[in-house]
């Protein structure tokens, strides 16, 4: 595949590392600027079980057991997300739902730039500026505004993160070789961030067993590595816990499961039967490409079918364990991705300098309906309910904050007690007393909710930095909320930086080329061969 002309056969140029961080800059802007207004520094739900009650606790107190790590918090095994917020603990020196979701939205915007690193290759340089700016509009609409507005959210980046980078290596390497080996235990690892991390090695699996039918991949021991691939997914997926109290959140008859798998697959667009055949179109065709060319193993399209996959495998388990509310927040970071993979499928195809020009043409006007209908469809989801959750989420935080510190400062019950829903931070009152009545729990809650230096002193020197980090994390969390929108109008201001050097280096372009069109035609002649 090549470029459409001589401006397109810049594989890295400056104008797509501009674009890059640009788009960088606006998603991190807008998730800290959200996190600004309306952020709240009480722990929320789980928190308090997963965090303080599990694993707080015990580790001031001086004793973890190792099988806390790997214990089944619903349906997942959250080791990675556990080693993470005990790390966060270490560094904040108190516990800091603020500075959590700070780093949160790093993760996720990690996640952002991984994959349009790895897939950048197939698209062309004009189309690279294109897809950045695609991306922060999807990204940067906090439809995932779950995941931006709880600490405890951060699984659904760390799975999304193991599962781009493993496929990369999975899809591309020889089975059981070093990169083979790599993949697999970032597969694994992600397995262990959230129980959706079990798929990446069936979709792995798959993509492989593909190769061997093009003939890309021969020989018995690609055949083991892809049973290896397929029996180790499954075996992961078979032992995704399955707590009686969630019976209720699985689909219930075969009707409700297609209406639900309809309903997540539709998205960003109204549930229909005809948009997941629309909106997986540009990687259908890409795959029927992929494989009628034989496309070597290097080709970066591989990578991005697989991500395709696992992200539709993502729906299909969805569909089934979250039946009523496929559609929830904290599902569509991961969705985004789904439409992302899709428009790169199709900036690839136009790419594509084997198709004649009146395909090529055919092929923009599709591409532009294609855009068209999602991008209305990603307005009608932003503007149907996403700001009312925002804001609503942002009012109940401050009640939050409110009850539990009136609660700490008078230990006056009323404040925790039939209360309307969502302004306390847990379903039982007595349960999220005891957590608040609980020394260690007390020494590090953030001063918004009590404020007691000599309590937060004593729990500080219980842990291993015995706080050494603490004022360096309390200036972060603070400072870069408030740098939300300055991150965020920088990053547009590189953008049209970035949309300058394109039109100069267009320019040069053109005026070389006139030069040497120049140039050939006042060459002189050739002097005849005297023989």
């Amino acid at each position: 595949m090549q470029g459409l002309d001589a401006t397109d056969d810049y594989p890295e140029g400056p104008r797509w590392w501009l674009a890059l961080a640009a788009c960088v800059l606006v998603i991190m802007g807008a998730k800290l600027t959200l996190i600004l207004f309306q952020g709240s520094a009480v722990p929320f739900w789980d928190q308090w079980d997963a965090e303080g009650g599990r694993l707080y606790r015990p580790y001031l107190q001086g004793f973890v057991p190792l099988s806390t790590f790997i214990e089944p918090h619903n349906e997942h095994r959250i080791l990675i997300s556990r080693l993470l917020v005990l790390g966060e603990l270490e560094f904040a020196g108190r516990w800091d739902p603020i500075l959590q979701m700070c780093i949160n939205a790093m993760l996720h915007t990690a996640c952002v730039v991984t994959l349009m690193v790895l897939l950048r290759r197939m698209v062309s340089a004009t189309a690279a500026i294109a897809l950045a700016a695609f991306v922060t509009m999807l990204v940067a609409i906090p439809f995932g505004w779950e995941n931006v507005l709880a600490g405890f959210q951060s699984q659904f980046s760390t799975v999304l993160l193991f599962s781009i980078v493993s496929l990369a290596l999975l899809a591309v390497a020889p089975a059981f070789d070093a990169r083979w080996g790599i993949g697999f235990v970032l597969a694994v690892l992600g397995y262990f961030s959230l129980s959706a991390g079990g798929g990446t090695l069936l979709i792995a699996g798959v993509i492989a067993a593909a190769q061997v039918v093009i003939g890309r991949r021969r020989g018995r021991r690609e055949w083991a590595g892809i049973a290896a691939l397929v029996a180790s997914g499954a075996l992961l997926l078979a032992l995704v816990p399955q707590p009686p109290y969630h019976a209720s959140l699985k689909a219930q008859s075969i009707g409700q499961y297609f209406q639900a798998l309809k309903s997540i697959a539709s998205w960003p667009l109204p549930p229909m039967s005809l948009a997941p055949f629309l909106i997986y179109a540009p990687l259908a065709w890409l795959t029927v490409r992929v494989l009628r060319e034989r496309r070597p193993l290097s080709d970066p399209a591989w990578l991005c079918i697989g991500i395709g996959g696992w992200v539709g495998l993502q729906e299909i388990l969805l569909a089934y364990g979250r039946a009523p509310d496929t559609r929830a927040s904290r599902y569509l970071d991961m969705i985004v991705v789904l439409i992302v993979v899709n428009f790169i499928a199709m900036a690839a195809l136009l790419k594509d300098a084997a198709i004649t020009r009146g395909q090529r043409s055919a092929g923009f006007v599709l591409a532009a309906v294609w855009l068209v209908i999602i991008t209305s469809g990603v307005g009608y989801s932003a503007m149907n309910g996403v700001a009312r959750d925002v804001i609503y989420r942002g009012q109940t935080g401050k009640m939050q904050v409110e009850n539990v510190r009136q609660y700490l400062a008078t230990g006056d019950m009323a404040y925790l007690k039939d209360k309307p829903l969502l302004q306390v931070p847990y379903p039982n009152a007595e349960r999220l007393a005891g957590f608040l009545n609980m020394p260690e729990i007390r020494g590090i809650l953030p001063p918004e909710l009590l404020d007691d230096p000599a309590a937060r002193a004593a729990m500080q020197a219980r842990l291993a930095s015995g706080g050494l980090f603490a004022p360096l994390a309390w200036k972060l969390r603070t400072w870069l909320p408030a740098a939300g929108p300055y991150i965020g109008f920088a990053g547009v201001a590189l953008f049209f930086l970035a949309g300058l050097v394109s039109g100069f280096l267009a320019t040069r372009s053109q005026r070389a080329a006139r030069a040497a069109a120049d140039t050939d035609e006042t060459a002189p002649a050739a002097a005849p061969n005297p023989a």
